[in-house]
């Protein structure tokens, strides 16, 4: 059985555990400008942060923070909308997680980059303290 260093266990980490999530905007979805809330779309985000930090480290996992974000295009009604979520950076206790946002037409093909941010989160016990991320 081949013995990983801690960086190759890493980036394979990193690999398994890029996530992405797709959703419909719908009517329902939007505020008065007929495009998505961008609280909604934050929501979402740490959302799918937490999920790919979860598959990164396999452990109780929490959000301390998170960098600026970047909301280049709205996102309207009747599109679809997919994030994806890659680990970025590892630390003892705590990662970080970049989240794209990219929007497509349902009709047409093409899509564009809308949204971007990273989110920091922290591995933790049944005690709610850091842990290693990597065992």
């Amino acid at each position: 059985m081949e013995i990983k260093t801690r960086e190759e266990l890493i980036e394979q980490r990193i690999i398994e555990s890029e996530t992405r999530v797709f959703k419909a905007v719908f009517p329902g979805d939007t505020n008065h400008h007929k495009t998505m809330f961008g609280g909604a779309v934050m929501y979402l985000m740490d959302e799918i942060a937490f999920m790919t930090a979860t598959r990164f480290c396999r452990k109780p996992i929490v959000t301390v923070s998170s960098d600026k974000i970047d909301f280049k295009h709205s996102i309207p009604a009747g599109t679809l909308v997919e994030f994806v979520g890659k680990v970025t950076r590892v630390g003892n206790s705590s990662l970080d997680v970049q989240i794209d946002v990219f929007i497509e037409s349902m009709y047409r093909d093409g899509r564009e980059k809308a949204i971007s941010g990273t989110f920091t989160l922290v591995a933790i016990n049944e005690n709610k303290r850091p842990v290693p991320v990597i065992d």
